[in-house]
């Protein structure tokens, strides 16, 4: 009977922290949907209204030689690549990009990162395409995208970002 009981406590704890865990992890993917939706459609391209105003902030980062599983990860430290931006899109975004998010390689599935108070659009690099986001302003309610790309013996593909 005391081991049953016993049992019976242990199942309740562990059902009551993955309850919790779950809403903390929703509450996290869920924290902001404007900002989440925002950068979402910047890191597509698309254009983007928000019905309260969010700010974008300015990252410059690089994409630096990786291994041969991940051949170019993001840093901060200048390296062959041209400096290239990323863009935190929110009121609650940090003046540096989190360390977090660095020495990692991001594609176009997964260069969008969301955070409570920020969600990141990151550059990536595909074969020889870099493409990377430009804020033309400090944020707004109506963002328009426009892409822009030059061949310099690789293509660079900035989409502009404009309030």
């Amino acid at each position: 009977m005391l081991t049953l009981r016993a049992l019976l406590a242990l199942v309740g704890a562990v059902l009551a922290t993955a309850a919790v865990a779950l809403a903390v992890f929703g509450s996290i993917q869920h924290a902001d949907p404007y900002t989440k939706n925002v950068a979402e459609a910047i890191a597509a391209g698309k254009p983007a209204k928000a019905p309260n105003p969010v700010l974008i902030i300015a990252y410059r980062v690089y994409y630096a030689r990786g291994d041969a599983a991940h051949p170019y990860v993001l840093t901060d430290k200048p390296d062959v690549f041209p400096p290239l931006y990323a863009l935190g899109v929110g009121n609650n975004c940090p003046p540096q990009i989190p360390q977090a998010l660095l020495n990692k390689t991001y594609t176009a599935a997964n260069n969008t990162v969301h955070a409570t108070g920020c969600s990141y659009v990151l550059p990536y690099v595909e074969g020889s395409k870099i493409t990377h986001y430009v804020a033309l302003c400090r944020g707004g309610t109506d963002l328009r995208a426009e892409v822009v790309e030059g061949d310099y013996g690789f293509v660079i593909r900035a989409v502009l970002v404009d309030c």
